[in-house]
């Protein structure tokens, strides 16, 4: 799917990964990064509809229900992407990246395009974007394509954007008979599928809602992976480190302080001033100055310590950070396998230790695109194969790699995959 940055946009679906299986995934959710800086922004388009089909041929009919009234708009050349968004403004166009052909892409970067509507539908601000194969072809837009989306308005402001998924198949609720090429009669996987085209809703308008029949297409491209964004984390932790965490999380210190604050959680200033309360017991005053002691430091290593996806200081330790600490152990490695824009939403990942034989996996959701998965009995040296496929079931090519704690990203320049294995010759000549 090559990317031309002069070209226009299409739509796309994404979320995170070790999600609860229980979490709604929201299709046409914000996605971060993706904020509009306008101050006086356009609306967020609400995503309606965005699918990939085949145009069913002249004799097809849905079964048993009977075909659409105008059965010779199915011999017009076929209409493969749909896209349908509310929340529209008249005059507005879209913008687009696609996360399929570049997975860290913004719109801040050369991989921007546009798409005009091709039908409006007045009172309801509801915007629609039909493509037939050249133009298709000429967006660079494949089935199962990943995009995020914003509306422009004519006078340049642009909405937050959202993430599409442009669906091959999961839209085809029907059953679609046609004939096969060969004029025979087949059955399908499809729909009857109804669009605007051009303007209605508005007095005078010469707009019309198109009726057609789609048939299901397939997915068939592997996802990309940008292993410059692939990288392993190492978090260690000291002894001293390790009993503060043992005290606040576990002992009589926790239990006073958990008793003081009524919550599982506390910031610099709340330990700070806990020491100047009369009723401090022995062992809880000894724990909260080793915490602040030496400037703070405990303090700073431990407080992102649980969010090593993130990396970031909140500000704030409690039960969550000593309970990372405490699973972790003094004098042992944390590791973390992270992806920070480098596939597509959608996947599915599968990491294997060559040393130990260990495999872990993971899956992107539908509406993020970083992913942070925890490691076991990791060693510097450890071979590790990462292997993905999309939602389709479309597998990348896979990627190895060295762990080494001492270089900057975890990965050493050593690739097991680089290996070049002869094979047998039985059989050759």
């Amino acid at each position: 799917m090559p990317v031309n940055p002069t070209q226009g946009t299409n739509p796309t679906q994404a979320a995170l990964v070790q999600r609860d299986p229980s979490r709604a995934v929201q299709q046409g959710a914000a996605v971060e990064g993706c904020k509009s800086t306008d101050a006086t922004p356009a609306p967020t388009p609400a995503l309606r509809r965005a699918l990939c089909f085949d145009l069913g041929k002249a004799d097809a009919q849905i079964v048993p229900q009977p075909p659409p009234s105008n059965t010779g708009w199915s011999q017009r050349p076929r209409d493969p992407v749909l896209l349908e968004l509310g929340n529209i403004e008249i005059g507005s166009h879209l913008e687009f990246i696609s996360l399929s052909d570049n997975p860290e892409a913004t719109f801040e970067s050369d991989c921007v395009r546009r798409l005009d509507f091709t039908g409006y539908d007045v009172g309801n601000r509801i915007g629609t974007l039909v493509l037939n194969p050249a133009e298709m072809a000429t967006q660079g837009f494949q089935p199962g394509e990943r995009i995020v989306v914003r509306q422009v308005d004519k006078n340049g402001n642009a909405s937050d954007g959202i993430f599409v998924h442009l669906d091959p198949n999961g839209w085809a609720s029907q059953q679609v008979r046609q004939s096969d090429d060969a004029g025979n009669q087949v059955t399908l996987r499809g729909g009857a599928i109804a669009f605007t085209d051009g303007m209605t809703g508005l007095a005078g308008a010469s707009g019309a809602v198109r009726n057609v029949i789609g048939t299901a297409v397939r997915d068939v491209d592997g996802p990309k992976l940008l292993d410059k964004n692939v990288s392993l984390q190492t978090f260690q932790y000291s002894k001293d480190e390790y009993d503060v965490a043992e005290q606040l999380g576990r002992g009589e210190t926790r239990n006073w302080v958990y008793s003081v604050l009524r919550r599982t959680h506390f910031n610099l200033a709340e330990a700070k001033s806990m020491l100047a309360r009369a009723d401090i017991t022995p062992k809880a005053k000894e724990t909260l100055d080793k915490l602040l002691a030496n400037n703070n430091a405990i303090f700073d290593k431990i407080d992102p310590g649980y969010d090593p996806a993130n990396a970031g200081k909140d500000g704030i330790i409690g039960d969550a950070d000593f309970n990372q600490i405490l699973s972790t152990g003094p004098e042992h490695r944390d590791v973390y396998l992270r992806l920070n824009k480098a596939l597509e939403p959608g996947c599915s990942l599968r990491l294997q230790n060559s040393r130990s034989g260990q495999v872990f996996t993971a899956t992107l959701g539908a509406d993020q695109r970083v992913l942070a998965l925890r490691l076991s009995d990791m060693k510097d040296g450890d071979p590790l194969i990462l292997s993905f496929r999309d939602g389709a079931g479309n597998d990348g090519k896979p990627f190895a790699m060295e762990y080494s704690s001492s270089c900057k990203d975890g990965k050493a320049s050593y690739n097991p995959l680089s290996v070049r294995y002869g094979g047998a010759s039985i059989g050759r000549p």
